[in-house]
């Protein structure tokens, strides 16, 4: 395995969280173990993900994470079921946030393809969800 990938663990985690990839194309996903994937992205690669608690009956997403990918030397963030890590460019932690983090990258998804969103859109739009301000005009400009 290169050294310079990034690693998504996706799937049931020790502590029964489960995570999903929400957007992204991975360079390679391998299953390792029962209903365990990690998947692979190279480096400048900008993927969504979200993390659900473990607690039956239902599963809430608790966070939302959109990574950009570094390559090797870089100053990387540790982010869970993120290895090395990477640069967080959007980060949602909480049922509330989380939610909300969920419907913008729904809105967007029908405009434009995420991954071909600016690192700096998903900052802006980070720091409005965790400001509790308002998105909807942000979503609705063009200029990104």
């Amino acid at each position: 395995m290169r050294r310079d990938l990034t690693r998504l663990w996706l799937g049931p985690g020790r502590n029964g969280a489960r995570s999903r990839l929400l957007f992204g194309t991975p360079r390679v996903t391998r299953r390792i173990g029962q209903g365990r994937e990690v998947a692979l992205f190279g480096p400048d690669d900008v993927f969504g993900f979200e993390t659900a608690s473990g607690r039956l009956p239902d599963f809430q997403c608790e966070f939302v994470g959109i990574v950009k990918c570094g390559g090797a030397g870089a100053n990387l963030s540790r982010i869970p079921r993120v290895e090395p890590g990477g640069f967080l460019l959007l980060s949602a932690i909480g049922k509330h946030h989380a939610a909300r983090a969920l419907e913008a990258i729904a809105r967007l998804e029908k405009v434009r393809p995420p991954g071909e969103i600016p690192a700096a859109f998903w900052q802006r739009l980070s720091t409005q969800l965790l400001a509790g301000l308002p998105v909807a005009d942000l979503l609705e400009r063009t200029v990104w």
